[in-house]
């Protein structure tokens, strides 16, 4: 619920709500902050609507946008998860084939260590 300075229930009100995001450290450094317009409804509850840009996910995906009659620009984000979800499996498996290359490198330089080792060069980088 939102309330106003005077202790108020603010009715059908628009408001801006900023949500700030800390760390858990000692500093209590800001990680994360952001801005949203919302209006209170009868009772002074209200929810954030959170969404992308049409204009910007069209450019990238066209399939996914849409504009209605009045020429705003919709934003169809059961198709968008669709492709969300492709993209995040490829992610995964970039992921998991640098982990991999990370993993054979990291060998690679174990060995190298060892050869140097036998030929007295330790520490000669």
């Amino acid at each position: 619920m939102a309330w106003d300075d005077a202790g108020d229930l603010m009715k059908s009100t628009s408001l801006t709500v900023r949500i700030s995001i800390f760390s858990e450290s000692e500093t209590g450094t800001l990680q994360w902050e952001e801005t949203h317009s919302a209006t209170t409804n009868e009772f002074g509850l209200f929810s954030l609507q959170i969404g992308v840009i049409a204009q910007e996910i069209e450019s990238v995906i066209p399939e996914v946008v849409k504009t209605n009659d009045e020429g705003y620009k919709l934003v169809d984000y059961s198709k968008l998860t669709v492709v969300l979800i492709e993209v995040m499996k490829e992610q995964q498996k970039m992921i998991e084939e640098l982990q991999e290359k990370n993993r054979e490198l990291q060998q690679l330089k174990k060995e190298i260590e060892e050869l140097k080792m036998g030929l007295g060069l330790a520490g000669n980088d």
